[in-house]
């Protein structure tokens, strides 16, 4: 029989030998249980044994920046030896403070939280308490949030002491878990984010105080642009109304304002009308703002405008500008007449082959059940869209309208009309005889999408459930088809060639399948303003119409190449073998890295962070400004030819309206 180890020097030396022994089995995919068992069985103190041999391991790699397979597993191993044994009389508070202070020499969050479950550290509190407070003052903030973390420790410490280091830091993950813990500190942490965007001195002071200056990433700039990209992901985590951040909400009710500007008075891509009702929206609170936009309207020589919004926006005179009120009146401008370069000739696009009597607006229960029962029980294919007014970056999207198109009529459901009820049942009822009806086909461009924002905005069902049914998104079709079935694809395509490529997305496959593209116009429109204009009206009706258009004009090819549009979708392998070009020696290489000044994109304000590294680099790089849409994104790119580089959400809405090759997803 073995003697037991009886002093810590017989312990040490075979410490190594352990070690070893523990690495082949971890090789082996073994684990330690039943040697580590066998070997702490054999100690007079296990705990401090095991202790030491959890150090040992750690020193025999201290350059690793993660922990090794062998100092997790001793941990691992010595949590079930521990709970399989009664250890209360080994557990001493001398070796708990060992314990802690070994396991922060080798820092990693598992290794933190097993000690401090093994050990038992809760009951060391006002010791951890001093730890994690020498641990920030030394500016090691991640170990400190840490151990934080391990314990339960959020609210024993104020937010500048570890939260907002993390946060001017770039750990926001770390920020994000630390507040997830301590509901009563979010909205302190959001009040004050707030008031530094603000101004930029009071922001210089107060990362001032926070001492973070040493160990801030190399060419880091802090400033109110840097924290007003970041502050809104926090908002929308924690589910904040931004008009609870009066200061964020302002800066980027006045960014939209100036976007929308600029849209139609630079670019002069919007329609008058549209534009109107979402500029009036936007500023209708922000007295400021309004005095600043009458202003901008004056000096691009838009008197007649100016005034008019004066007097839609009921400003009294003493609060109109200067330059206004030294400023012939003149008279009032008819907002009919005003035309931009979005709006052509309405002969150039798609016409709506249905009259106004079988566009039906649903805005009560009764009307929406007629409209489902008449839908599920005589069709087995609706064209679906939804609508929604632009965020322009201040408020979430919420469905205003959804379109469910028939052969012989279109139905639009007043979302905002018909969530006045609150009747959940009858949303239950449009979502289970249509949505997640297998026997009806919904046709859609970018449909699930449509599906998850309207699904989010009457409460129904978490966004990005499983249980929609037959849901072809034409998108992803014709991506399909072009890399899977090419022959048919370009069969299709010789249909109506055009030289034209300033139509993208649903536009542009119906100009390449039905020879004519749709106006979108009034796309980008307040769409929770009612009455809905005739225009809109007829817009929302055609936008899923024009799906089964679309369809019906496939049909036939699809069937002469045997194949119909659930077989293309489920196509996983391409049905021919490329030929690979012959290889010349006089040729240069087709994959030759493009040079750094040559790369074009356009940053996303959701990854902002990296528009001046790129730029560092030597790319061409545009970013938006606070408050543009993605829709901005995608114009730039369009327009200039360049790559969009974006992440989350955004990046499935923009890459539904431009190719996948040129969307990238960052993070």
């Amino acid at each position: 029989m073995q003697k037991p180890v009886n002093t810590y020097r017989d312990a040490a030396s075979t410490t190594s030998s352990y070690i070893a022994t523990f690495e082949e089995h971890l090789k082996k995919n073994k684990t330690l249980n039943s040697v580590l068992f066998s070997v702490l069985d054999k100690q007079i103190n296990p705990l401090s044994f095991a202790v030491d041999l959890f150090y040992c391991s750690n020193q025999k790699y201290p350059k690793k920046a993660k922990p090794g397979k062998v100092p997790v597993a001793i941990l691992e191993c010595l949590r079930e030896w521990c709970n399989s044994r009664d250890v209360s009389r080994l557990l001493t508070g001398r070796l708990k403070i060992e314990a802690l202070d070994k396991v922060l020499q080798f820092p990693s969050a598992s290794c933190i939280k097993l000690v401090c479950e093994i050990f038992h550290l809760e009951e060391e509190k006002e010791h951890v308490k001093y730890v994690v407070s020498c641990l920030l003052s030394e500016k090691k903030f991640k170990v400190g949030y840490h151990v934080i973390s391990a314990l339960d420790l959020e609210n024993e410490f104020p937010l500048e002491s570890c939260v907002f280091p993390l946060f001017f830091l770039g750990h926001e993950t770390y920020v994000k878990a630390y507040l997830n813990k301590a509901p009563s500190l979010q909205s302190q942490f959001i009040r004050i984010l707030d008031n530094l965007v603000r101004n930029g001195y009071a922001l210089r002071e107060f990362v001032e105080t926070l001492d973070i200056e040493s160990v801030k990433p190399k060419g880091m700039r802090i400033d109110v642009k840097w924290v007003q990209k970041r502050f809104p992901a926090f908002i929308e985590y924690f589910n904040v109304d931004i008009r609870d951040c009066p200061n964020l909400y302002h800066s980027r009710v006045y960014g939209a304002m100036a976007y929308l500007f600029r849209r139609m008075y630079s670019e002069e891509s919007i329609d008058y009308e549209p534009w109107e009702e979402m500029m009036l929206d936007t500023v209708g609170d922000h007295l400021d703002i309004q005095k600043a936009l009458l202003v901008k309207l004056i000096s691009v020589n838009e008197a007649a405008t100016a005034f008019r919004f004066a007097e839609l926006l009921k400003m009294n005179r003493n609060d109109w500008p200067d330059v206004m009120k030294n400023h012939p009146n003149p008279p009032p401008v008819s907002p009919i007449v005003r035309t931009s370069s979005a709006a052509d000739n309405d002969i150039d696009y798609l016409p709506l082959r249905l009259d106004r009597s079988d566009i039906h607006l649903v805005d009560t229960p009764e009307k929406l059940i007629e409209a489902v029962d008449d839908i599920s029980d005589n069709y087995n294919m609706v064209g679906l869209d939804c609508e929604w007014k632009p965020s322009l970056g201040i408020f979430k999207e919420k469905a205003a309208l959804c379109q469910l198109a028939v052969w012989d009529s279109v139905y639009l459901l007043d979302i905002l009309a018909l969530k006045e009820y609150q009747s959940k049942q009858v949303w239950e009822y449009l979502l289970r005889k249509i949505f997640y009806n297998e026997e009806i086909t919904k046709l859609g461009y970018g449909g699930i999408n449509d599906l998850n924002v309207l699904i989010e905005t009457i409460g129904c069902e978490k966004k990005g459930g499983q249980s929609y049914r037959n849901v072809v998104d034409l998108l992803s079709f014709f991506i399909k088809l072009k890399t899977h079935y090419p022959e048919v694809a370009e069969e299709i395509e010789s249909w109506h060639p055009s030289q034209r490529v300033d139509q993208k997305g649903l536009s542009q496959l119906c100009r390449t399948v039905l020879g004519r593209p749709l106006n979108k116009a009034e796309q980008f429109s307040n769409w929770e303003r009612r009455p809905l204009r005739e225009r809109q009206v007829f817009y929302a009706a055609l936008d899923a119409y024009c799906l089964l258009m679309i369809y019906e004009k496939l049909y036939p090819v699809m069937k002469k190449h045997g194949l119909d549009l659930i077989k293309v979708l489920q196509t996983k392998q391409t049905p021919f073998k490329a030929q690979k070009p012959k290889r010349s020696v006089q040729s240069s290489p087709s994959n030759q890295p493009l040079p750094i000044k040559d790369f074009k994109v356009v940053v996303d304000n959701s990854v902002g962070g990296v528009t001046k590294y790129l730029r560092l680099l030597g790319a061409d790089v545009v970013a938006l400004e606070d408050g543009d849409d993605h829709m901005r994104a995608v114009q730039i790119a369009q327009s200039q030819k360049r790559i969009i580089i974006t992440a989350g959400a955004a990046y499935k809405k923009v890459e539904w309206l431009c190719s996948s090759q040129y969307v990238f997803l960052c993070g």
